[in-house]
């Protein structure tokens, strides 16, 4: 919701997706002139070129930047429990359906010679990883090195792919996290601080602009210097 608002203020055009929050999404977008809400589901590859179809329709032309910010809200998953289920959900959301997208959009990018893609990753790819996430941690470092190899196979058609990767974030998603973890981790930052939704917008609006047009394949920490 942030990114949004942010790149909407920015005068970016702005194609919000949702699964089923309807009435959250359109409530963010009622206040904007250029953007729009579409219901659509990551994890469906197809749905992908009817966004990429939908915003043709609004806005006249095919999305040149695209960000990747779907996650599953289930943090929690054994290594080796024998069961892959949560790991394959996970790569749906962080790989599958990242992958249509990107797929989608990069046609116009290429015809245009120009285009950002920016995921939403994770800091916990960056270092040892906190014990019991495992498939939430797997399918963000699937995204994090499928963006470094867009940004290796595109960067010579003018197409740049980065990395966001927060700390522990103030959103929705910290629900199921225990309170005396986030106190612990706010206490270890160096900041002091968990980071919040703004300080990841400020990142993704940094990646999407011109200013950062020679940064490409790249992992930008957005943790207060705290690696995990």
């Amino acid at each position: 919701a942030e990114i949004a608002k942010r790149l909407a203020g920015e005068g970016f055009m702005v194609a919000v997706t949702y699964r089923s929050s309807r009435d959250e999404a359109e409530a963010l977008v009622s206040g904007m002139d250029n953007a729009i809400a579409l219901q659509s589901d990551i994890t469906d590859p197809k749905a992908a070129q009817i966004v990429v179809a939908q915003v043709l329709a609004r806005f006249g032309t095919t999305p040149d930047t695209l960000v990747l910010c779907a996650s599953d809200p289930t943090l929690y998953g054994a290594a080796a429990d024998g069961d892959f289920r949560l790991f394959a959900n996970h790569l749906d959301f962080q790989l599958l359906g990242p992958h249509a997208l990107a797929s989608a959009c990069l046609v116009g990018m290429v015809e245009r010679g120009h285009g950002v893609v920016v995921a939403i990753g994770s800091s916990v790819t960056e270092a040892a990883p906190p014990v019991g996430m495992t498939p939430y941690v797997v399918a963000k470092a699937a995204l994090t090195s499928y963006m470094k190899c867009l940004a290796v196979e595109f960067g010579p058609k003018g197409i740049r792919a980065n990395v966001v990767a927060p700390g522990m974030t103030q959103t929705a998603l910290l629900a199921t996290m225990p309170s005396r973890l986030r106190k612990v981790s706010a206490a270890q930052t160096p900041t002091r601080r968990l980071a919040k939704p703004t300080d990841v917008a400020g990142a993704v609006s940094y990646l999407v602009s011109d200013s950062a047009s020679h940064v490409n394949g790249h992992t930008l920490l957005v943790s207060g210097g705290n690696p995990i």
